[in-house]
């Protein structure tokens, strides 16, 4: 009876987790016999006692407590031998520990004290590592399950340990699985007859068994609802998996005894796992893992349910750190690859080619370079060869063929310094001429290349002076009208903001600007067609659209100008503060009127152009005086905690797209409903 009391005084100390009151009702009932009633009714006499008449303490602020996540979670034992459950929290302070298990909310520990019957459980902690450990001796098979490490925060804190109890039944099939997963040749299996054992045991094994999740590789869910995931195992008739378990990531969370399980004539076992009001941790890699047999998994994103079902929304499908700093990504054309460049710490180049394979990013190849890598395009390469240009912080540009990446097809010293931007033209584009390659140096001079021309360019636009301290870097440059053999344009962006649009037929300055920031990156919505608009990002936060075809000899050409681009979004959606750089602008190649930011505080911002209902209208002066248009912003999302810097949407499926940031990461994304605009 004392320890009834100790245990439910303990329950009902202020900050206590409790799976619920009435549990500790229950409790205090059965052990001290009485009814239910009659121990919730001395209960209520007990709440009634003025809080005055307790001790006066007094309240100190003390930091959240936290768990070590650095502490394994998953605990696999032989039945019989002693398994420890280690729980670590970081400023417990005036806290307690509770150790609850799963399945039957019974609670058996709270700090060092046990409360269960069962001497085998036994609550430990060792203050001087912070440790708390749920000590079970003698483990039995049914001891197998999930068990909880709370701390009495509100709300409840709690982190779910995985234990699994093995008798040897289970590990000698286990071992002898280390054989028949490896599948026989078809030699050993000619001459066996059908109803033999080994046929039994490896012939079957390899034609029919399978596990598969019901819904696919990809599964779509909203914040706040329910997601099901559904897998079936197809087995053989005398290797019967006697469990399912359920990864999330690395992490188990859920396990599934089909001991009990009548057995289907079809040697067929369907478990479902329910992700119940779905959160944005929720999302990523599930694996459903028969014992004995292969997993199959699925990779789950949560949307935002606060949009409608047709909103766009933008998802990180995967992330993959890299040793060196990341600098520019590009898709390879007609494939499922993608190729990221750029500088690893001792100064060198890195080129690294990955391919995108069931919701992993596999390295194909790679090849490092002297010195780092700054930009990249596969602008000039023909379909039929995948030819990469590549600029360098020495001024070399460089032409490599993917399949022999050790020496380039074409290279030369094109600036004096850093290569800070380069665009091409003319490779997968028909009727576009011959392919060409502009590039954009710190030394202030935007050329263009013919591959098929070794030494020299064929065209130099040259600084206004030539006195090294006073020339403009230029950062960005994109190819304009390019549609055809004839006409061909070179828009530049420098580092005080100036734009310079120059005719390359005949050399000419066609039109100059100032956004009064520096230009960090510039893009033509299409190079098939005439040219249509122009979309430029600066240093302070700033994202122009110009409608280039609307323009008049004194005024330029129409703009409109987007000023909240560059702030944070907040957790709330609400898009304030500081303004930050505007790193990088794409314009989606199925809809040219949609384009993507990526931004310094880790954002990436979808945005459709809408066009007047009239582009221009006759000015006062006789000419046509362009009308802007307006834009919309479709989708904000934050990423990263770093700026992303570097975007590349796939020319080959709708809403694919890969990013690079600062934090030394590559992810790909996708992106719904992009088709409704």
């Amino acid at each position: 009876m004392a320890d009834c009391n100790k245990f439910c005084d303990a329950r009902q100390s202020p900050g206590l987790m409790t799976p619920g009151r009435d549990y500790c009702h229950a409790s205090r009932a059965r052990m001290q016999g009485l009814k239910f009633h009659e121990c919730v009714a001395r209960d209520e006499q007990l709440a009634d006692v003025p809080a005055t008449a307790t001790a006066t303490t007094t309240t100190q602020q003390w930091s959240e407590p936290y768990f070590d996540l650095a502490v394994s979670r998953n605990v696999t034992v032989r039945e019989g031998e002693t398994a420890f459950l280690a729980c670590r929290v970081e400023n417990l302070a005036q806290h307690t520990i509770s150790w609850v298990r799963h399945h039957d909310l019974h609670i058996l520990a709270i700090n060092a004290d046990t409360f269960i019957s069962d001497e085998r459980f036994r609550a430990l902690h060792n203050p001087q590592t912070a440790e708390w450990t749920l000590k079970i001796r003698r483990t039995r098979r049914k001891d197998t399950g999930i068990y909880e490490c709370q701390i009495s925060t509100m709300p409840v804190k709690s982190l779910q340990l995985y234990l699994i109890v093995l008798d040897e039944s289970e590990l000698v099939r286990r071992q002898d699985d280390i054989l028949y997963d490896i599948p026989p040749s078809s030699g050993e299996l000619e001459g066996k007859k059908s109803g033999d054992v080994y046929n039994r045991m490896y012939g079957d094994r390899v034609n029919a068994a399978t596990t598969q999740i019901l819904e696919g590789s990809i599964v779509y869910g909203y914040k706040g609802h329910n997601v099901n995931l559904t897998c079936i195992v197809n087995h053989n008739y005398d290797r019967r998996p006697s469990h399912i378990i359920w990864y999330h990531r690395n992490d188990i969370v859920a396990y599934e005894s089909l001991r009990k399980r009548e057995r289907s004539p079809l040697n067929s076992i369907t478990s479902y796992h329910l992700i119940r009001n779905a959160e944005f941790d929720d999302a990523g890699n599930y694996t459903c893992a028969p014992e004995l047999y292969t997993t199959a998994s699925t990779i789950v994103h949560i949307l935002d349910a606060r949009n409608t079902m047709d909103s766009v929304q933008m998802i990180s499908h995967i992330e993959k750190s890299l040793n060196y700093s990341v600098y520019d990504v590009k898709w390879i054309p007609c494939t499922a690859k993608f190729v990221a460049i750029g500088s690893k710490p001792k100064g060198t180049g890195a080129l690294q080619i990955f391919e995108l394979n069931r919701g992993t990013l596999e390295l194909v190849k790679e090849s490092e370079k002297d010195k780092s890598l700054k930009c990249c395009s596969f602008g000039a390469s023909k379909l039929r060869a995948a030819h990469l240009a590549v600029g360098d912080f020495a001024g070399k540009l460089s032409l490599f063929d993917l399949e022999r990446l050790d020496a380039p097809l074409y290279e030369v010293e094109a600036h004096e310094g850093i290569i800070n931007s380069l665009d091409a033209i003319g490779g997968s584009t028909i009727n576009c001429g011959a392919p060409e390659i502009v590039t954009g140096g710190r030394d202030g001079s935007v050329k263009v290349w013919d591959p098929r021309q070794r030494d020299s360019p064929v065209a130099h636009i040259s600084p206004a002076t030539a006195d090294p301290s006073e020339r403009r870097d230029c950062w960005a440059v994109g190819f304009g009208d390019s549609h055809n053999t004839v006409e061909r344009s070179v828009c530049s962006g420098y580092d005080n903001g100036d734009l310079k649009l120059v005719d390359l037929r005949n050399l000419r300055l066609r039109w100059e600007t100032n956004v009064k920031n520096g230009v960090c990156s510039l893009e033509f919505d299409r190079k098939d067609i005439p040219m249509n608009k122009l979309a430029v990002t600066t240093l302070e936060g700033g994202l122009h659209v110009f409608d280039m075809r609307t323009q008049h000899s004194q005024k330029g050409f129409s703009s409109v100008r987007e000023k909240t681009v560059g702030q944070a979004l907040g957790t709330n959606g609400v898009i304030s503060g500081a303004k930050s750089t505007v790193w990088t602008v794409k314009h989606l190649p199925q809809n040219r009127d949609i384009f993507v930011t990526g931004g310094g505080s880790g954002n990436v911002r979808i945005w459709l152009y809408h066009y007047p209902e009239k582009r221009s209208h006759d000015h006062t002066d006789g000419e046509k005086l362009g009308v802007a248009g307006t834009l919309e912003m479709l989708h904000a999302t934050t990423i990263s905690t770093q700026p992303v810097h570097t975007f590349d949407w796939s020319p080959d499926r709708q809403g694919l797209a890969v990013c690079g940031s600062f934090d030394q990461t590559v992810r790909v994304l996708i992106t719904t409903n992009l088709n409704l605009h």
